[in-house]
Order: structure tokens, then C-alpha cells, then sequence
């Protein structure tokens, strides 16, 4: 067996998606590098509709990795599913889907504490892109939480330091096969209309803090912040679903 480190050109090889620890430790070292273009890069690569396909193939038939995905993967109160296909220490590898429930996605403007390459792969993405401003008569007034991700009490934290004044800046549509990148200070929310459906892929980078900036029209409660988990069931089934809108081999 092969125990050297895979190295970039092998994110080509489609049997490494049938390795998904070989995978995790090329994608730590990628992330670890600090590396931008490297990153989005990577992601390029693994996104590829035949490779994805074939990973979420391995991970449903491997018990272990299965776990690990149904131990991270949550239903998010702002109406997406997030489902982590690979963690590592330093990166996060998840698809996004938009569109399957009843509810419209509309997420809380937010930034992020990592860089991120993300693409789409199924369906349209609208996104809206704010700026913050000194002036209530152009801006909305948005209460302004620290955002902070570790769910070691089972739910996210949240702590309100005050409001602020934000702003549309820019209106994005992306399509299937559209690529982009988004710095941690960047902030943006996914608006997209109910029944518009879309899946993207997004491929996390090295943190650079540990919490992030989140802005609000209103209070958030306790129950917004706890995920909402997947039985075994409903996850192999979700991604089998989403295994064959990426790449269909079904007629």
C-alpha cells in the first residue's frame, strides 16, 4: 500500500476519492499552506461532478466516514441543509443545498473566520453583498451579534454587542459551474426565492480567528442556534439524491 503523502496532481486521480483519509491529509496540508489560489485551486478539482459523485459513493458505503458525515451534517434554521463530506483540523469540505424545504433560505448577513473557495453545481445561487456605513438614512439598522461556532453545549453562540448600519453593495447571481472566492471580511447572505433549488460545494481555508460578525433584523432565539440533525436514514437518502443531481446516471 502507498502510504506517501498525495500531492496535488493527485486531486486528479479519481481513486484518491475512494480514499477519503488519504484526501483529508492533502487538503489539511493545502489549507495549512495559507495559499488562496492554491485553495480555490483545490477546490476546482474536487468539485469536479464525476469525482464528487464517486466520494459521496465511497462515504456511503464506508460506515465510518457515513458517521462522521451524520455527526456534523444539520439542517440550518435559515432553511439550507449543510452537509460536511470532509473535516479536517484546518478545513471543512461541505455541500450546501438550497430549495428543498418549504421554507424561503434567507440567511442573517454574516462574514466568515476562514477564506473560502465555493461553486455551484446545481441550480442558481443569489447572493446580496453588504458594506457597513455611518448612515442610518441609506443603511438599515441590524443588531450585531459575535458569532461564535463551537457547539460544545450542542448549540451555537451568540453574543449581542450592539447594532449597526449596513448596506446592499452588490447583487450576484451565479450558475452551475460558476467558481468563487470570498475573504473572511467580506459579508453576504444567500437570497434566494422559495423553490429556487441549488447545490454548492464549499471548501473552507485556515481560520484566521474564532468568531465571526453576524447581523440581524431581529433577536435571535435559542432554538434558531441549535442544529437540527439527520437520522441515518434521511441522510443516506438526501445524499443519494444529491449524488445523482450532481452527476446523473440514472435516465
Amino acid at each position: 500500500m502507498n502510504t506517501q503523502l498525495p500531492t496535488f496532481n493527485d486531486l486528479k486521480d479519481s481513486a484518491l476519492y475512494t480514499r477519503p483519509d488519504r484526501l483529508v491529509a492533502l487538503l489539511n496540508k493545502i489549507s495549512d499552506m495559507g495559499d488562496n489560489h492554491l485553495l480555490a485551486a483545490a477546490h476546482a478539482e474536487i468539485t469536479s461532478p464525476f469525482r464528487l459523485r464517486l466520494l459521496i459513493e465511497t462515504i456511503l458505503r464506508n460506515e465510518n466516514w457515513f458517521n462522521k458525515v451524520l455527526e456534523e451534517s444539520y439542517y440550518h434554521e435559515n432553511g439550507f441543509h449543510k452537509i460536511v463530506l470532509l473535516e479536517g483540523t484546518l478545513f471543512k469540505f461541505r455541500l450546501h443545498h438550497f430549495g428543498s424545504s418549504a421554507k424561503i433560505p434567507m440567511e442573517n448577513i454574516h462574514d466568515h473566520r476562514w477564506p473560502f473557495a465555493s461553486g455551484v453545481l446545481y441550480g442558481r445561487l443569489h447572493m446580496s453583498m453588504f458594506t457597513t456605513t455611518g448612515d442610518e438614512k441609506i443603511s438599515e439598522k441590524l443588531l450585531h451579534y459575535r458569532y461564535d461556532s463551537n457547539k460544545n453545549n450542542g448549540s451555537y453562540g451568540t453574543d449581542l454587542i450592539g447594532s449597526a448600519y449596513l448596506k446592499i453593495c452588490e447583487e450576484r447571481i451565479y450558475h452551475p459551474g460558476d467558481n468563487y472566492f470570498m475573504d473572511t471580511h467580506e459579508l453576504h447572505r444567500i437570497t434566494n426565492s422559495l423553490g429556487d433549488e441549488s447545490i454548492t460545494a464549499i471548501l473552507t481555508g485556515k481560520p484566521i480567528r474564532r468568531k465571526c460578525n453576524l447581523f440581524a433584523k431581529r433577536p435571535i432565539t435559542s432554538s434558531e442556534k441549535k442544529p437540527k440533525k439527520y437520522s441515518k436514514e434521511a441522510l443516506s437518502a438526501m445524499l443519494r439524491i444529491l449524488a445523482e443531481k450532481i452527476y446523473p446516471m440514472n435516465n
